[in-house]
């Protein structure tokens, strides 16, 4: 396990059985490795949620991943970009979908509700909503974790590991 600091940015928000933790660790550790052994793994503050590091394309994740099909990993969200709480998110929510050309997105979904206010989720959401488009593909996931609201964009319902190998 990584200090949580060397996770500052991570490429992905793994979400896994509650209380699995320390195994997860060790599925996401054993898969990637052999590929990246520079790969990070950190706990969070809140149960069932780990932060990834690596070095692999999506598709190199998961491919490894589903591999050595894990036991305890239910969703991997890929990370785009990370907002401080404590500051405007409604202007780096702002930032990062300009700067990734985000234009729209299916829907939008909350990993959890974390360390966010109520307000907070009112006013995300209420800025959010105008690039809202059903037609589209992707769902802009956005995943609390500790002290940062982090942002991805994912393929409706792809994050689901468990569903791709059951």
């Amino acid at each position: 396990m990584a200090n949580p600091s060397e996770c500052r940015n991570p490429t992905y928000v793994v979400t896994v059985k509650y209380g699995k933790e320390e195994l997860a660790e060790k599925e996401l550790g054993d898969a990637l490795f052999y590929k990246d052994p520079n790969v990070l793994i950190c706990r969070t503050s809140f149960k069932g949620v780990l932060l990834l590091k690596t070095v692999l394309n999506d598709e190199q994740v998961m491919k490894l991943i589903l591999s050595y099909p894990p036991s305890t990993i239910e969703r991997m969200v890929r990370i785009i970009s990370c907002c401080d709480i404590s500051l405007d998110l409604i202007k780096c929510l702002s930032e990062i979908l300009n700067n990734f050309n985000i234009v729209g997105y299916k829907t939008v979904r909350f990993g959890r509700k974390g360390l966010l206010s109520d307000q907070q989720i009112s006013e995300v959401l209420k800025f959010l909503k105008g690039r809202i488009n059903p037609s589209l593909e992707n769902e802009l996931v956005l995943e609390p974790v500790d002290n940062y609201l982090c942002v991805g964009l994912v393929p409706d319902k792809k994050d689901r590991i468990r569903r791709k190998f059951l």
